[in-house]
């Protein structure tokens, strides 16, 4: 089981592989869904997946804040075991799939532009900018961008960067108590929040890519943890458990359905992935129906998974893109999804 979902103790470790188990299966199904040459005329309204990276960003933000907290509460903390775990948790997997797709990608094609663009990519990931890489040369759903193996590491380095500064001001925060971490928090997050809402109609491509308009969404996954042991959140989770953590599975998979390439992302709509998914992590139990429902063995094994399904996905299909064409065959999009497992 992931480090850090033992290390967080909380009864919803099976909420949260199931969460990443479809946030996951949703951003590679999109990709490979808007292969298929009728994808323009029969699925062009919907775009599952598109609103997957918001639950992933949540989670890690829940994650991270609760083994943060419990660690300076039991004067525990320390910055430099904090960033090692970062990187025994990254790195491996992230230098597997580099190594491995650096070995392919020559004999796919030997052009000078793609090979240069890769190695900068390349770059950009190891030092967690990928996402300001990504923002100054490509959109995400273009064919250009659909091109290039290393586009989706542009969220992982939006969580680094994050996670570069977050610890730094919890340890301002702390001795304060809770209420001032929790206000600092919910200022923070509404600022971001205000910043993707101008960036959607200013600069939609940054706005998709960095930091300052993303920020709001990890925050919401830190304001989950602060609440989670919460008097007033354990007593409502005793009478509406089944209700509320209902709401936030509707709000997850609606927004899976109804988000398209067209739809201003990050914005206030985006509060629906967001917002769900806090709501399951709050009030999913083994007891209530969707607990049930995110306990299921399969969902939870690939929830183990779902980094690795996330880093090998993009880097498979778009070098079979390159190799065979823009839109795969029935048969290559198997084949994708079969190496992207294996």
């Amino acid at each position: 089981m992931d480090k850090d979902v033992r290390s967080a103790a909380h009864p919803t470790v099976h909420s949260i592989q199931y969460l990443r188990a479809v946030a996951a299966l949703m951003v590679i199904f999109h990709h490979l869904i808007i292969q298929i040459d009728v994808y323009e005329e029969v699925l062009h309204s919907i775009s599952v997946g598109a609103a997957g990276v918001d639950v992933f960003f949540v989670i890690s933000g829940f994650l991270i804040t609760s083994i943060l907290i419990k660690e300076f509460e039991n004067d525990k903390f320390s910055l430099y075991k904090f960033y090692e775990r970062r990187a025994r948790r990254i790195l491996p997997a992230l230098f597997a799939v580099i190594i491995v797709t650096s070995v392919v990608v020559p004999f796919i094609s030997s052009h000078p532009k793609f090979l240069s663009d890769y190695g900068i990519s390349v770059l950009s990931t190891l030092l967690f900018s990928s996402n300001i890489y990504f923002w100054q040369t490509s959109g995400y759903f273009g064919s250009t961008s659909e091109l290039s193996p290393m586009l989706h590491t542009w969220s992982l380095a939006v969580e680094e960067q994050y996670y570069l500064f977050f610890p730094l001001l919890l340890m301002i925060l702390f001795p304060f108590g809770r209420k001032v971490i929790v206000s600092a928090l919910l200022l923070v997050s509404i600022i971001s929040l205000t910043v993707s809402e101008w960036g959607a109609a200013n600069s939609s491509i940054g706005n998709f890519y960095l930091l300052p308009s993303r920020a709001w969404e990890l925050l919401v996954g830190s304001l989950t943890a602060m609440f989670f042991f919460n008097k007033t959140i354990s007593s409502i989770r005793l009478k509406f458990s089944t209700l509320l953590s209902t709401t936030g599975l509707t709000f997850v998979l609606t927004s899976y359905l109804l988000f398209t390439p067209e739809t201003p992302h990050p914005t206030s709509l985006t509060l629906f992935p967001v917002i769900g998914t806090a709501l399951i992590l709050l009030f999913s139990e083994k007891t209530n129906v969707v607990g049930k429902i995110l306990s299921l063995p399969f969902m939870t094994a690939i929830g183990l998974v779902s980094y690795s399904l996330y880093l090998w996905h993009q880097p498979v299909l778009a070098l079979m893109k390159r190799n065979y064409s823009l839109h795969l065959a029935p048969h290559q999009i198997l084949l994708a999804i079969g190496i992207t497992f294996l």
